[in-house]
């Protein structure tokens, strides 16, 4: 989607989603291929933090890029979240005067 205007209020939801992820607790194992990634860029462009999430019959386990900790996420938060970026559209065409 880069270079593309998109709808405000479906990216808004994504992003509410993406907020709400949070790890419930540390894990040992669980990560396998990952099935989901989310780069997140900040500071113009200076700071990037990438999250992989893997999902193994109805758990998900995510870790950060280049860390060994992992993290057990909430299968209906990491759902909810999948569900908004699906949502997410392009923004309609300017209205011609």
């Amino acid at each position: 989607m880069i270079g593309k205007k998109m709808d405000s209020t479906s990216v808004q939801s994504f992003l509410d989603k993406l907020r709400d992820l949070s790890a419930g607790k540390f894990v040992d194992s669980g990560f396998t291929t990952a099935s989901t990634d989310i780069t997140v860029t900040s500071n113009d462009g200076k700071r990037i933090e990438k999250v992989l999430i893997s999902k193994q019959g109805g758990d998900y386990v995510a870790k950060r890029e280049n860390e060994a900790s992992l993290y057990a996420l909430d299968a209906k938060t990491v759902d909810e979240l999948s569900k908004a970026a699906a949502d997410v559209k392009e923004a309609p065409p300017p209205k011609r005067k």
